[in-house]
């Protein structure tokens, strides 16, 4: 889902539908590796790779669980 061929990372802006709130999202080999967010508004996709994206499971396990609220940008 996340992947395309021939690319290992991918960044995402994601839209939460429920709150507003935008997210940046980073993604290696399929696997949701840092998150970052909330965001007061939308960046360049430029910018995305240099931003100071958290590690932390607890953020990444609740944006999948509530993947279903997230529109792609």
């Amino acid at each position: 889902m996340w992947s395309r061929l021939g690319r290992v990372t991918e960044y995402r802006l994601l839209l939460h539908r429920v709150s507003g709130e935008l997210w940046a999202v980073r993604i290696e080999h399929d696997e949701l590796t840092g998150v970052f967010g909330p965001m007061r508004e939308t960046l360049a996709r430029e910018t995305l790779p240099d931003l100071p994206y958290d590690d932390d499971s607890d953020t990444a396990e609740w944006l999948i669980r509530y993947l279903e609220e997230f529109t792609a940008l």
